[in-house]
C-alpha cells in the first residue's frame, strides 16, 4: 500500500519501478525489532543499483 501512489505516477509516465519491503521482525513470532535487517537491505540495494 505504501507505493500505490508511486506506482500511479510512474505507470502515467510509463517509467517502470520496483518496490521493495524489508521485514525485519515477526509480530506473530513476538520477535524484536532488529535494525541489521534495514542496514543489510540498503547495503544490498546500493550494490544491485551500481550493478546495473
Amino acid at each position: 500500500m505504501e507505493c500505490v501512489a508511486v506506482y500511479t505516477a510512474a505507470n502515467l509516465y510509463n517509467i517502470p519501478v520496483i518496490s521493495i519491503k524489508g521485514i525485519s521482525n515477526n509480530e506473530v513470532l513476538e520477535e524484536k525489532y532488529d535494525y541489521s535487517v534495514k542496514e543489510k537491505l540498503q547495503k544490498f540495494i546500493e550494490e544491485l543499483t551500481k550493478a546495473i
